[in-house]
């Protein structure tokens, strides 16, 4: 289990603790983080991680950003516990507004928070993933 600090997604929610395994990548991490948070108007590439490691001798802490392939569990190993911490981090992006009749007749529209690297397809895929629709994102477009 690794602890996340959270002070990014909710101020009312410090941290939260995920079971992972050796093999879990940030990036799962993070999906997992938002979605047991129930948060699924939030682009996950809105995020990332960073570890913090205390040097002892220094009393000095390096911040780690961490890749969307980097495996925290197996990092998380590498150091005496209580001398590292996981934090989400937000990037660039903000709040969108996109109409959805096309995918739900009675909704006007859905509110969501995206990265500003978020492409077309993947904004779709949120989308379709808030309305638990099984669809492929390729029968749909999405114009300004």
């Amino acid at each position: 289990t690794i602890k996340i600090f959270t002070n990014c997604l909710k101020i009312d929610i410090e941290y939260k603790t995920l079971g992972i395994q050796w093999d879990t990548t940030s990036k799962e991490v993070i999906t997992q983080l938002l979605r047991r948070l129930k948060m699924r108007h939030r682009d996950p590439r809105l995020f990332y991680l960073t570890m913090e490691v205390l040097v002892r001798r220094a009393n000095v802490k390096n911040t780690l950003v961490l890749d969307e392939d980097t495996r925290p569990a197996i990092l998380q190993a590498c150091h005496p516990k209580g001398e590292s911490r996981f934090c989400l981090q937000l990037k660039p992006g903000g709040l969108i507004r996109v109409h959805t009749s096309a995918l739900q007749p009675t909704s006007q529209y859905k509110s969501l928070v995206i990265s500003e690297e978020t492409t077309s397809d993947e904004l779709l895929q949120l989308l379709l993933s808030c309305y638990n629709s099984m669809e492929p994102v390729e029968q749909f477009s999405i114009y300004e």
